[in-house]
């Protein structure tokens, strides 16, 4: 893709690519392929260098992308993006509505982008006091030496 061919050849700074690239052609295209490479490579970006890899203006136009976008594959890769960005929020949603504002985050996205947070973060806790409680119930293999 242009994108890929933009970012490997060294024309825009690995850091600088998301707010520079990825976001323009997010906010000027129309094309759902398009949208879509682009907040993959946004994602891509913010698990790398945090939030500063596309800035308020990537995380506010994918808020908005989210509350106005009727194409599911659109949807689920601003979703996608968004719960990268929360993950570096450490799950502050009402940090995130804030910086959004009411005009670009939907209840209805606020509300999808909170359930897409609990279901990733609940399994994670069930696995964590799994693993504890499996671990105390067997026994060290110096207890039975001893």
């Amino acid at each position: 893709s242009i994108l890929a061919t933009i970012q490997s050849s060294g024309l825009v700074p690995s850091k600088s690519f998301g707010s520079i690239v990825c976001v323009s052609v997010l906010e000027r295209t129309s094309n759902s392929k398009a949208r879509v490479l682009s907040m993959q490579s946004c994602t891509a970006i913010v698990e790398e260098f945090g939030l500063s890899g596309i800035g308020k203006k990537g995380v506010v136009l994918t808020a908005k992308v989210l509350s106005e976008e009727s194409l599911a594959d659109v949807r689920t890769a601003s979703l996608d993006l968004l719960e990268m960005v929360l993950s570096k929020m450490n799950g502050d949603v009402d940090r995130l509505a804030r910086i959004c504002g009411s005009s670009n985050l939907s209840d209805k996205a606020r509300s999808l982008l909170e359930e897409r947070w609990s279901r990733r973060s609940a399994p994670a806790g069930l696995k964590r006091s799994q693993s504890k409680r499996g671990k105390n119930m067997i026994p060290s293999p110096r207890s039975k030496i001893s």
